[in-house]
């Protein structure tokens, strides 16, 4: 089946209310029928639109450089917002359909201005399409992840699509040495597919992916739920075994970094993560006592385990590469702060952003902020966003 990740579906849109209502009829079930050719390189639906009857809309990827999108909608835009949210649809579905596959994301930012540097806004912007999100920081992790991955996406309690996400560009476009696991080992760890739910067998025919009422959507979609919180138990369950195997231990759905008697605490995702460890060494050297937790799994969100990490701490920050429209912080904070909602203890936090757009996320930045949390950790609170930027 044909990908497009969201950004190169932005990219296509003439403009940001096209891609604003081409997803937003993906993602309210707009399309009423669904078709794609054997060879996938056709892709037809029907929609329902503000017209008396249905629009139907294609896309051509006999060029996959070039998609070719056609539409019966009155729209003078090309490509429409049906055509946009068509090619929103199979990511959406590889996901609600539980395909148990693993696809590697290099994180980018999204336009506009016109960008094609590293960020993570758009894997942040798809992170409730029903995926299970890891963030990487270094090439051996993603190369163990993309392993570990198809355990965790084939277990019989998950079966659930995982993106191994990373740094465009600093990861997948630099150089750097990695520990190549023999293939008999890898075999070893990852045991035979035996997933039958989604695998077409003419000795065992049944209905895939009917048109579904939505009593029956419901059950659908709270075993997804239901699934994402067993892999939460899976996630820990793999690295253990993974790293007995292999010698190498992640911690799971976080890694905790000189935190057992910190006071302040840095929370970083993905590449930013060897300079935030930095960061916490020479505060420490200045008498700060500074750690560091890495949020390694977006989805599903380490929730208990974030909060058991900041217990008899006094304040934190989250280092975001992407923002949360509409709450002017980074949306990784804003996912801690609910993880920590009932929790007693009063904090001093704030969110951190930068590196958008390909920005350094220097050594400075990170020491700034943990000299601001050090200064404020007795003022417990949430304190003004802090931007990595020059005035």
């Amino acid at each position: 089946m044909q990908q497009l990740t969201e950004q190169q579906i932005l990219a296509l849109a003439p403009n940001a209310s096209a891609a604003a209502n081409g997803k937003k009829i993906s993602d309210k079930g707009g399309f009423v029928r669904l078709e794609h050719s054997a060879d996938d390189t056709y892709y037809w639906g029907e929609c329902t639109g503000s017209g008396k009857s249905n629009y139907t809309t294609s896309i051509d990827f006999i060029d996959p450089d070039a998609p070719m999108i056609r539409c019966s909608c009155p729209s003078r835009q090309f490509p429409c917002k049906p055509g946009l949210a068509l090619m929103y649809e199979p990511y959406f579905r590889m996901s609600t359909l539980r395909m148990p596959m693993v696809m590697a994301l290099a994180t980018r930012e999204m336009t506009s201005p016109e960008t094609v540097w590293s960020g993570q806004q758009d894997a942040i912007s798809v992170r409730d399409a029903g995926w299970i999100q890891v963030f990487c920081d270094n090439n051996q992790e993603i190369m163990d992840m993309v392993i570990q991955g198809y355990k965790l996406a084939e277990h019989p309690d998950v079966l659930i699509p995982v993106n191994v996400c990373y740094d465009g560009f600093y990861s997948s476009h630099l150089t750097e040495g990695v520990d190549v696991p023999d293939q008999k080992e890898v075999d070893e760890f990852l045991p035979a597919p035996s997933f039958a739910h989604c695998v077409l067998d003419p000795e065992k025919p049944f209905a895939l992916d009917p048109l579904t009422p939505g009593p029956l959507l419901m059950k659908y979609r709270k075993s997804h739920l239901d699934a994402m919180e067993k892999a939460l138990d899976v996630i820990e369950e793999i690295d253990k075994e993974f790293g007995d195997k292999f010698g190498r231990y992640y911690g799971g759905a976080i890694s905790e970094y000189r935190t057992e008697d910190a006071e302040v605490i840095l929370i970083t995702i993905a590449g930013m993560t060897g300079t935030g460890m930095d960061a916490v060494d020479i505060a420490r050297e200045k008498g700060i006592k500074a750690g560091l937790i890495k949020l390694r799994f977006v989805r599903p969100f380490p929730a208990k385990r974030i909060a058991q990490a900041l217990q008899g701490k006094k304040a934190f920050a989250v280092v975001d590469r992407s923002v949360c429209f509409g709450w002017s912080q980074g949306p990784m904070h804003m996912e801690v702060k609910a993880a920590i909602v009932d929790v007693d203890e009063k904090y001093a936090h704030f969110s951190a952003i930068g590196g958008l757009g390909g920005a350094d996320i220097s050594l400075q930045n990170m020491l700034d902020t943990i000299t601001q949390l050090d200064a404020q950790k007795n003022e417990s609170g949430e304190k003004t966003t802090k931007w990595f930027m020059n005035e």
